[in-house]
């Protein structure tokens, strides 16, 4: 507090704060049984349980719930790191999470990982400073012993990105191999015979199973090899879809699937600076179905992947782990896709 001219002063009525070593020396016992006391160990008798009971209410001890916390290396804190805050898709899977790990007492701290490796391992190394529990986390750069610190610092791990290679971590994981499928299937039964796939470089691994499964899908429903295009974009922003605009009217195509609905939407509005109309002169399909693809002029043609109950998914593994009760093996859980028609497909113009 301070005086009528400014100046600090120490106040008469502060107290320093009571301690174990103080309870032990009004109770006559040692600090490392009053700590068993207060952790209810049973290894304290009922005698110096009443005399370490009476010194508490004696002194007004008032046990520091965030150093205990730090002692038993619990803190209550999940941490999901993303790579970019950005992308519509995180704020749901984080609300799904949210709401599981709240219900469980925990808090949820979210990290943004951003582009680049650099800027990840930073990400990984603030999930130990900030001594998280637990992590669920999505990235692009992952590399084996990435994590390897994390668990042997006890920290219980969640993948959330099909681009992170690992059989030995739980993984709840969206169908996006499926995605491209279904969105091959429609098209192909609209008619379409040449179509494009606009995703990310297949030196990612997630990125390479869904140009895979884009390939294989094109051959089950009889189309030629030389009529399938893949589109490579670096990153999933509307800026890159747009600029991918004019490589997917250069190649022929009648239709186009988006990675993500980002990349679409983009595409949807680069695909009209060219003149080129949607859906009469080339299809389009996105995948995520965010908020937007369906407010977007008449909506966009998708795949839906049920984001809150991914994030939710990943609560209950995590805390399952947390709780010492998880299975031996790790568990990988997928959120089905499932097609969403609006006004951005159509049969092929004549």
């Amino acid at each position: 507090m301070s005086d009528l001219n400014g100046q600090v002063r120490r106040s008469d009525d502060a107290a320093p704060r009571k301690t174990i070593y103080d309870i032990a020396g009004l109770s006559g016992v040692s600090p490392a049984t009053v700590s068993r006391y207060l952790n209810n160990s049973s290894a304290v008798s009922a005698p110096l349980r009443q005399r370490i009971a009476q010194a508490i209410t004696q002194l007004d001890f008032r046990p520091n719930p965030m150093a205990r916390a730090l002692a038993n290396r619990r803190t209550g804190i999940v941490a999901l790191a993303v790579p970019s805050i950005d992308n519509p898709r995180w704020p749901e899977v984080a609300r799904g999470l949210e709401t599981r790990l709240t219900e469980a007492g925990y808090n949820l701290v979210l990290i943004n990982l951003g582009d680049g490796r650099e800027r990840e391992l930073r990400g990984l190394e603030q999930v130990l400073r900030i001594r998280a529990e637990a992590l669920a986390v999505a990235m692009l750069t992952y590399q084996e012993g990435d994590f390897a610190r994390l668990q042997r610092e006890g920290v219980q791990i969640a993948i959330l990105s099909n681009d992170i290679e690992s059989d030995m971590l739980d993984a709840i994981l969206p169908d996006r191999v499926a995605g491209v499928r279904l969105a091959v299937e429609h098209l192909a039964l609209l008619g379409h015979r040449r179509i494009a796939l606009v995703d990310r470089p297949d030196s990612l691994p997630g990125a390479r199973a869904r140009i895979d499964a884009f390939t294989a899908a094109g051959q089950v429903m009889g189309l030629d090899g030389d009529a399938l295009h893949c589109v490579p974009i670096q990153h999933g922003t509307i800026t890159e879809g747009q600029a991918a605009a004019s490589r997917v009217i250069a190649q022929g195509v009648t239709a186009a699937i988006a990675s993500s609905d980002l990349v679409a939407v983009g595409l949807w509005i680069g695909l009209e600076d060219a003149s080129v109309r949607v859906p009469r002169d080339i299809s389009l399909v996105g995948m995520d179905d965010i908020p937007a693809a369906a407010l977007m002029r008449t909506g966009l043609t998708t795949l839906a992947l049920d984001r809150v109950e991914r994030g939710r998914l990943a609560a209950e593994l995590l805390l399952v782990r947390l709780a010492g009760h998880g299975p031996a093996s790790p568990r990988r859980l997928a959120i089905p896709p499932r097609l969403v028609v609006r006004s951005t497909t159509a049969p092929p113009p004549a």
